[in-house]
């Protein structure tokens, strides 16, 4: 880990795109701002590690899943033209509807 110290109004610049800038510093917090490009995502930390998390729950999911839960709306709110998936997690993998 690099570790520099910077003032307030003093900046960091990452790459070429990502510039950070000690805003504030008041006690022991410190307000910075980051300048980025609109593509760059930028998150505070405990708000990346929750999406991340969540990311690699939802990469998990399987056709069974899939079909347990389809089964479960169906008992809230059944339609009658709707096709019904078919059991065999294989048909479903190549879109074959009964």
């Amino acid at each position: 880990m690099l570790i520099l110290t910077r003032k307030q109004g003093e900046a960091i610049t990452i790459g070429d795109d990502v510039r950070i800038v000690v805003m504030q510093i008041r006690g022991k917090q410190v307000r910075i701002g980051v300048e980025a490009h609109t593509n760059t995502r930028v998150f505070r930390e405990e708000v990346y590690l929750k999406i991340r998390d969540e990311n690699a729950l939802a990469s998990t999911t399987t056709i069974q899943d899939l079909l347990s839960a389809g089964k479960e709306v169906k008992k809230i709110s059944p339609t009658q033209d709707a096709p019904k998936l078919d059991a065999d997690p294989q048909n479903v993998r190549q879109g074959n509807f009964k």
